[in-house]
Order: structure tokens, then sequence, then C-alpha cells
């Protein structure tokens, strides 16, 4: 079990979840969403079914079209804060031993 802010407690199976999904977002390819995009808009009009992993990892979509053209908005989870509670869940501390913010570099190029 592990304690919440308020005393609240949630079990290990839930923790270990959220990890999985946490890791998800923070490790999400931008550019999967981007061919989604491009299936999505095809000239057929069928619709193009985005994967649970790629849905987690989007806030919101909204889409226009005009003269044939298909423009969409899309909103991402923040990332930043996926790892930061991913960092939390995992028992890193928030705060570097000096006392300053911890810095944690990812390179999202992988």
């Amino acid at each position: 079990m592990i304690e919440l802010k308020g005393g609240e407690r949630i079990d290990e199976r839930t923790v270990k979840k959220l990890k999985k999904i946490l890791l998800k977002i923070a490790s999400a390819d931008a550019g999967e969403l981007l061919e989604w995009c491009k299936r999505a808009s095809g000239e057929n009009g069928e619709s193009v079914k985005m994967s649970s992993e790629l849905a987690l990892c989007v806030s919101s979509i909204k889409m226009k079209s005009s003269n044939g053209n298909t423009e969409y908005e899309i909103k991402l989870v923040d990332k930043l804060k996926a790892i930061e509670l991913l960092s939390k869940l995992l028992g890193y501390p928030a705060q570097s031993e000096e006392g300053g913010a911890l810095t944690i570099n990812y390179d999202y190029r992988e």
C-alpha cells in the first residue's frame, strides 16, 4: 500500500497500473500521431481508429474540414507532468539533495 496526501491509500496493483500508463504517456512518439492524422484525413473517408496507447497521450482533438482539406487541432497530455508523477511513484525525490529542483533529461528522439 502507498499512502497519498490526505491519508488515502492505494494498493500495489493500482500503482503498477499507474506506472504503466504514465510510462506510455512519457514515452509517446509524436510521429505516430502525425501518421494517424495522415491516415485519418485520407481520401477514402473511412474512420481510422487511434491505438489505445496513442489515445492516452491526447487530451482533445478538434477537426475542421473545408474545401477538401482537413485540419486537426490536437492537445496533448503534459508529458513533463507524467514524468514527474512517474518519478514520484518510482520513489525519486522531487528535490535534489542540494535543495534545488530536480532536472530530468529525456531524449524524445528514441
